[in-house]
């Protein structure tokens, strides 16, 4: 690629941050503690720990939550986070929605819940799964496992089943 074509593809990234930046400016994420109730009681599995939250503000907003959960040997955390829609955070999720991969290692597929788009991603070798679901373009939920058997990777989809949707996308509003 010659010197021009990336000089205008790095002008074009930093134009759309800067729109991304400046439409987001009016917002605020929501405060990680209103996530906790979206935290659901897992049967077969127990909470470790508190809820543990953070919320960014400067050139990029956020703020995200975190909790851990354990059955056995298996373990999950999941992670709730409030990009406000801003497009340097979203961007890799939204990229990662539209891609589907099977390989000898690990797959990556597509899939909706609630209407809302999600991607598993399964690693044979090391066990460990994560989904992502976004939702109302501001909101992502990951869940992220370890000691995870492949046929256990439903199990961790109807985690979502749990969770209110819904009243979730009404924050963004």
């Amino acid at each position: 690629m010659n010197s021009k074509k990336v000089f205008v593809l790095v002008l074009l990234f930093c134009f759309s941050a800067s729109l991304s930046v400046t439409a987001n400016d009016e917002k605020e994420p929501i405060n990680w503690r209103k996530f906790i109730e979206f935290f659901p009681d897992i049967p077969g599995w127990d909470k470790v720990g508190d809820v543990i939250g953070s919320m960014i503000s400067s050139a990029f907003k956020l703020s995200q939550a975190a909790q851990n959960y354990v059955a056995g040997e298996k373990k999950i955390t999941i992670l709730f986070v409030d990009s406000v829609g801003d497009l340097m955070i979203l961007a890799p999720i939204k990229s990662m929605l539209d891609m589907e991969v099977d390989t000898s290692t690990h797959y990556q597929k597509k899939f909706t819940v609630e209407g809302y788009p999600g991607v598993v991603i399964y690693d044979f070798t090391n066990k460990t799964a994560e989904i992502i679901v976004l939702i109302a373009s501001r909101f992502h939920i990951q869940i992220s496992g370890k000691n995870i058997e492949e046929q256990a990777v439903d199990g961790l989809k109807a985690i979502l089943e749990l969770m209110d949707f819904a009243k979730l996308a009404a924050l963004a509003r």
